[in-house]
């Protein structure tokens, strides 16, 4: 009875405002009716479906009292990493970010890192064990791109030659097959990202957003005036779209500078795909240890498996996993080297062994190509399998000095590096002078 009489008198009091406001009620909640009625006939649900909380009376977060005329802009939503999501997700989203435990354990992990930030060149130097367990335990995002920037600024241009800056790559022309393949694939990078996209305010249908579509160019384009030999290939443009998630275009560039040339990943573009070639066969030979029912089933079905890795490695899985795995394998990345990419690549193929050992033939193989683009896994889930496999990274090396004659084997970052006449400490990435500090820091944030 008392709550029954609290509603009354918040109802009574809502009438008095209104009323001192002018505002007939009944018209509004009437009109807000109709309106989700409208909705959900052009969604194609029942005129009776998601009309209950409005017409309770209730102001509860979908039936409060609106002046305006609800659109389909109203149902559409996006994630805090700006990718377009149901609204399913979106509740789901919500309920997370709202956790306490959550926003708290953020907040506390933001304020330690700046702190850091603030002393980054000791904890780099002095204290890399801890600056290596904190940046794999995941970097909040709002110091991310800083940290990355801070990670990967010491590349040296390979050539020996000086480096031009990034203005003047941009503005240096590039051949006519390269710029039709830059634009081809730019507006195909992300399309349901806010950065890649906008919304018609008249149709309401996602449309390209010039703003981003040009900071993508200006890097690839940069790039491709940058290191000729190589120029721009399919898998790039999702490569250099990361950083600029949570950098201008010109960090974003050195960015991926550094993972093309300080961690050797132009060579799985360069002709014939090299690195391609090693990669599949030492995830091959893991498998053999690692996954070996999985290796043998996949080898009695008759299908290779770089059915599909290949496009794991051209992407740096970026088109395959839920981006918030993708940031967080990269943060991974920047501490340990290329090599973590084998470990999630086996954490990737465990958490599917078991349907691909119920299948077999065409449906094996059908599977075996579009299972990446359907995982649903969180960052925490994905670091935390692919750490089983922190030992892997290991015996990399081992593998690929055995790698037959047709298999081409390619030197590895620390004697590319060591070619180079360059100050000894101050010009060598964090992953390569702490090498072996920074590996055994798996153990610690397992």
């Amino acid at each position: 009875p008392k709550k029954k009489e609290k509603k009354n008198s918040r109802i009574e009091k809502i009438a008095i405002i209104h009323k001192a406001l002018g505002i007939d009620s009944k018209n509004i909640l009437d009109s807000q009716l109709q309106t989700t009625i409208d909705i959900n006939v052009e969604n194609g649900l029942s005129s009776e479906q998601d009309t209950t909380s409005v017409s309770s009376g209730v102001a509860t977060a979908s039936s409060r009292p609106s002046h305006r005329k609800l659109t389909p802009r109203d149902r559409m939503f996006f994630d805090r990493y700006g990718f377009l999501i149901s609204s399913e997700q979106n509740t789901l989203l919500s309920n997370n970010f709202d956790d306490p435990k959550a926003v708290r354990k953020e907040n506390e992990r933001l304020l330690k890192w700046q702190k850091m930030l603030d002393e980054f060149d000791k904890y780099r130097n002095q204290k890399p064990e801890k600056l290596a367990r904190r940046t794999c335990k995941g970097l909040p995002d709002a110091v991310r791109g800083v940290v990355w920037g801070k990670l990967t600024s010491y590349v040296t241009n390979v050539s020996g030659k000086t480096t031009p800056t990034f203005q003047e790559l941009v503005n240096t022309k590039i051949g006519e097959a390269e710029y039709e393949q830059i634009m081809k694939d730019v507006p195909r990078t992300f399309p349901t990202n806010e950065f890649f996209c906008s919304i018609d305010p008249s149709t309401y249908a996602l449309v390209p957003n010039p703003q981003g579509h040009q900071s993508l160019y200006q890097v690839l384009h940069a790039y491709a005036c940058y290191d000729p030999e190589v120029g721009y290939c399919q898998g790039m443009n999702f490569i250099a779209s990361v950083p600029l998630f949570y950098q201008q275009p010109e960090e974003a560039f050195k960015t991926f500078l550094f993972l093309m040339h300080g961690m050797n990943y132009r060579q799985y573009f360069l002709p014939g795909f090299p690195r391609l070639q090693e990669s599949i066969y030492i995830l091959d030979n893991l498998m053999k240890k690692h996954l070996s029912k999985l290796s043998k089933h996949l080898k009695k079905q008759e299908i290779d498996i770089h059915c599909c890795v290949i496009q794991w490695f051209l992407t740096m899985f970026t088109y395959n996993l839920p981006f918030p795995a993708i940031i967080r394998m990269w943060d991974w990345l920047f501490v340990e080297g290329h090599d973590i990419v084998f470990a999630v690549a086996l954490a990737v193929l465990k958490l599917v062994s078991g349907k691909m050992l119920k299948l077999k033939g065409t449906d094996l193989l059908e599977y075996s190509m579009t299972f990446s683009g359907q995982l649903d896994l969180t960052a925490d889930f994905l670091i935390h399998e692919a750490l089983e496999f922190k030992d892997v990274i290991k015996s990399v090396d081992l593998i690929r000095s055995k790698a037959p004659q047709n298999i081409v084997v390619l030197p590895s970052s620390v004697e590319v590096y060591s070619k180079l006449s360059m100050p000894p400490n101050n010009q060598i990435p964090f992953y390569l002078r702490n090498k072996s500090r920074a590996r055994t820091t798996s153990q610690q944030f397992a």
